[in-house]
């Protein structure tokens, strides 16, 4: 047989690959249709050959570039890291919250904010496991193809992973504004923070989030939803959005932020004013749980921190392609801040099995 000449042993190599997967007859013709000297016969090249597969004649067209080879090998080993820690998160804290049964009194304002927490936290590593499996496993490790709604899902499960912060984020907050009333205003506690003023704040906090990221993705012209294939998603990475994200993370996190540090003031001259009618025990028992709130802030602030503050200062290109995936055009950045979701998420649930403890 004529050797090849070493040039073209790339795509001997591809053509052979191609025709294992496709059970394509005819592989010595296709070969030789490529022409390696003058005297090399035309007549193969110019018969049609309609028993390629489509992605075939797509990887001779637009083979894959050196990034698009080294992303997918980031993702095949960095991906599978990542839906582990979110499995682990999500097993941690369904022990959290099957845990309950043996409480023998009766569950606390408290409590059902940090239960309630534990369930936020599940969800998140539930909705991010699933969005790494879906935008990033799937179509770029494995290049499944997702249907021509691909980016619909993308868009659902984005809404539902940022309204998942949001949830953590309003807990985290409602935790603040608990112990916050508990250690400043203790005789005015029991009628202030009820259980039906628990359960509604938790109902609100749980529904308004993901119905506002939903009405946001439906509600831009020409975008997001109301875009043909849900193709368009330049609405994430323009001004508005990145706006309404920063807003909805650091407005709680600087009210957070004061409620604390007043906290923390009242506690160091506790004998004085109102706090002084308190029990030691009492102070002891506010005190403690509100340094471990700080513990599961501090682990949300280091998990979001970085991705919020990148999301809001990088400006990327606005890509003119409408068939791509939107998790695939944002790349590291996306799968970035899903990474910190989920280390966020377990160390948060392993503080609040101490706090419900």
């Amino acid at each position: 047989m004529r050797s090849r000449p070493p040039a073209l042993w790339p795509m001997d190599r591809r053509l052979r690959q191609a025709n294992s997967r496709q059970q394509v007859s005819d592989y010595t013709d296709l070969i030789d249709c490529f022409p390696t000297t003058p005297r090399h016969s035309q007549s193969l090249c110019d018969t049609p050959n309609d028993t390629i597969d489509p992605f075939l004649n797509e990887s001779l067209i637009n083979p894959p570039s050196q990034d698009e080879i080294d992303l997918r090998e980031l993702y095949r080993i960095a991906v599978p890291v990542m839906l582990t820690v979110c499995i682990l998160s999500l097993v941690f804290n369904m022990i959290i919250l099957l845990s309950v049964k043996w409480v023998r009194k009766s569950l606390s304002p408290t409590l059902l904010l940090s239960l309630s927490l534990a369930v936020a936290d599940a969800y998140a590593s539930l909705v991010i496991g699933v969005g790494l499996v879906v935008n990033s496993l799937l179509p770029i490790v494995y290049g499944v193809d997702m249907g021509p709604f691909s980016n619909c899902y993308v868009l659902v499960l984005e809404a539902y992973r940022l309204g998942g912060m949001v949830v953590t984020v309003f807990h985290l907050l409602a935790l603040a504004i608990n112990h916050y009333i508990g250690i400043l205003r203790p005789l005015h506690y029991a009628a202030t923070v009820t259980r039906g003023t628990v359960v509604w704040a938790i109902t609100c906090m749980w529904i308004f989030p993901v119905v506002f990221f939903l009405a946001y993705f439906s509600l831009v012209p020409n975008d997001g939803f109301r875009s043909s294939f849900c193709s368009s998603y330049d609405f994430l990475l323009r001004i508005p959005f990145r706006v309404t994200v920063s807003i909805l993370f650091f407005v709680p996190l600087i009210l957070m932020s004061v409620f604390y540090i007043h906290m923390f003031v009242m506690v160091k001259r506790h004998q004085h004013g109102v706090l002084q009618l308190q029990t030691g025990r009492q102070l002891h028992k506010n005190v403690k749980a509100v340094i471990t709130t700080l513990l599961i802030l501090g682990t949300y602030v280091v998990g979001w921190m970085p991705a919020v503050l990148f999301f809001v200062a990088h400006v990327p290109r606005l890509s003119n392609s409408r068939d791509t995936n939107p998790n695939v055009g944002q790349g590291p950045r996306c799968h970035f801040h899903q990474f910190h979701d989920c280390g966020q998420v377990f160390l948060g649930s392993h503080h609040l099995c101490g706090q419900n403890a």
